[in-house]
């Protein structure tokens, strides 16, 4: 199941509260469906923190899955393309080690960030929802995060290809953000992307596209505020 931004069980909104947020680590694995959060580099995660988890499946028939204990933020499957994407949410215990997603018998692949509020907070919304899965070029999307209500603001994005060996080679971001990447030998190819706003920063909207790289092109993208 699919919630629209502001129906979270229990969560707010829109953020209320000004905090600082920190990058902690993250990882990305391929050729599986599990990921072990406490493996993230550089750091180590704690009690408090948020961890985005994005998932990419491609093959029959790929079964559902959020990991537990997280929420759900955007998810997507394409039949005629085997293909899934999805990103959730949690704040962290401290003592979370290995989660589990997507079930395919073919391509999984897994990414993890994790950032640390300086201040705690008690919810967190989603804004900004976008996803796809084509077989063309994908049109790109708009992470509406320099509207945002209040700090601070993660942004963040998905982008996939089943074809491409090499890499995505045309990844358009602007402004640019952080990425976290696997290339090189082997399919499929993914990547995850992530931007902070803090208080006294000047968000902006971001431009987030991809090149036609064959079948199964993944994008998802959006933001968070907090409360």
């Amino acid at each position: 199941m699919s919630f629209l931004p502001g129906m979270y069980p229990g969560l707010l909104t829109a953020g209320t509260s000004e905090f600082d947020l920190t990058f902690v680590g993250s990882l990305l694995t391929r050729f599986s469906n599990s990921i072990d959060i406490s493996a993230i580099t550089p750091g180590s995660i704690a009690a408090g923190d948020l961890c985005l988890v994005y998932q990419w499946a491609n093959g029959s028939s790929p079964i559902d899955g959020t990991p537990s204990g997280f929420t759900e933020l955007i998810y997507r499957e394409n039949v005629a393309e085997e293909t899934s994407i999805k990103v959730s949410a949690k704040k962290l215990t401290g003592s979370e080690t290995t989660v589990t997603g997507f079930n395919s018998a073919t391509n999984n692949s897994m990414g993890v960030v994790v950032v640390r509020p300086d201040s705690s907070f008690s919810s967190f919304s989603l804004r900004s929802s976008n996803s796809t899965i084509t077989t063309s070029n994908p049109t790109a999307q708009t992470i509406t995060s320099g509207t945002t209500p209040s700090f601070p603001v993660l942004a963040f994005g998905l982008m996939a290809s089943t074809e491409t060996i090499g890499g995505i080679t045309t990844r358009s971001i602007s402004p640019t953000m952080d990425e976290v990447g696997a290339t090189g030998g082997g399919l499929p190819q993914i990547y995850i992307h992530y931007k902070i706003y803090n208080p006294g920063d000047t968000p902006s909207n971001h431009s987030y596209d991809m090149g036609d790289e064959g079948a199964g092109n993944s994008m998802l993208s959006g933001y968070l505020v907090f409360a």
